[in-house]
């Protein structure tokens, strides 16, 4: 069978997207952790959701303002139900890699799911 084919066949079956989508969630979970440890190096003060805010903005290269819009959309995404708990960082790198990944794919609640699985080998829960 010529390669062309089997290629062809897997992006069909949506094999190759779902393998970069998946190295990009793994690329970008990995970025916002270091970028995580660099602001709480320099900014040893903070902590939890401001701390967040920070990673926040820094990625974005945006204020405050945007980066606590995010935070508050991963906290009412993924801290307010079934119950209720603190919003973590890990809740906040899935909302941005989610994000980031739908802009270049339409995966749907299938890319979600697979995102939050990526996130939760990269970021500990504990942050």
């Amino acid at each position: 069978m010529p390669e062309g084919t089997v290629l062809q066949r897997l992006r069909n079956l949506g094999v190759v997207a779902n393998w970069i989508e998946r190295r990009n969630a793994r690329q970008a979970s990995a970025a916002l952790l270091n970028l995580f440890w660099k602001v709480r190096r320099m900014r040893p003060q903070l902590a939890g959701r401001p701390l967040y805010e920070a990673v926040v903005a820094e990625h974005l290269g945006s204020g405050s303002g945007p980066a606590a819009l995010a935070v508050s959309r991963a906290d009412a995404s993924f801290a307010q139900w079934p119950r209720e708990r603190d919003v973590r960082f890990r809740d906040v790198v899935h909302l941005l890699v989610f994000e980031e990944c739908a802009r270049q794919s339409k995966g749907g609640e299938a890319l979600r799911t697979m995102i939050g699985r990526v996130v939760d080998q990269i970021v500990p829960a504990d942050l």
